[in-house]
């Protein structure tokens, strides 16, 4: 399965949107922090305390990333597509939402602007707020990973970050809390649009198919009809 033309034609889709997906969210994040925006009140902000939790929000989220891509290319490869295309839906509403409100950083934050750079080189902005990556990437794991331990360290991984990035002062609430329904909003596409490929795929199945498998289908056809007449 791995090896047919039709998993090959979905996982090139994955990583070509993908491709697109991070030069979109580059630019808007770039164009993001061009616009002179001022920040706003949050209630969470005004109630949790700012402390310094900078290395678990930065080589936390690295090792999610890593154990999330690890279990797709590893443990799940036929499912590498799926999880491609979703998490590039995902940056693409991201890239919309960052520029169609923008908003200033929180004015009282921890930003080791340095430390992100190194590790998020190119990808770290102040202003691409909504939502916050750090609770959504998580989170998506929790929805596509089937290995029950890896899914749940998932979920729980989403609510330390989601909380890491609080307690740094660099999201609001409403990116944190927003970050949740974007994905879900993502996967749902996702399954619309896939649900509409394989009606299409249905009518005409031999996109898809393998000159062997083009061949084996006319033999088993001929096959049939020869029974028919039989």
């Amino acid at each position: 399965a791995l090896h047919s033309s039709f998993f090959l034609f979905k996982l090139a889709l994955g990583l070509l949107m993908l491709t697109i997906a991070s030069i979109l969210v580059k630019e808007t994040g770039l164009m993001a922090d061009s616009l002179p925006s001022n920040s706003v009140p949050d209630l969470l902000h005004s109630i949790i305390p700012l402390i310094d939790v900078t290395a678990l929000a930065t080589i936390g989220f690295v090792i999610i990333q890593l154990a999330f891509w690890a279990y797709f290319i590893l443990a799940r490869p036929r499912d590498l597509p799926k999880a491609l295309t979703i998490y590039a839906i995902f940056l693409i509403f991201r890239s919309i939402f960052i520029n169609l409100t923008t908003f200033g950083a929180p004015s009282v934050r921890i930003d080791d602007h340095s430390y992100f750079e190194f590790l998020f080189s190119g990808y770290y902005f102040t202003q691409d707020l909504f939502p916050s990556g750090h609770t959504a990437f998580p989170f998506l794991g929790y929805l596509l990973i089937r290995n029950k331990k890896l899914k749940y360290f998932m979920l729980i991984s989403s609510l330390v970050m989601g909380a890491s990035v609080l307690l740094l002062h660099v999201h609001y609430s409403i990116d944190v809390l927003g970050a949740y329904f974007i994905v879900y909003g993502s996967k749902g596409v996702y399954d619309w649009l896939g649900k509409k490929f394989k009606q299409s795929y249905l009518k005409q199945p031999h996109l898809f198919k393998t000159p062997k498998q083009m061949k084996e289908s006319v033999k088993l056809s001929t096959l049939r009809k020869d029974a028919v007449l039989s």
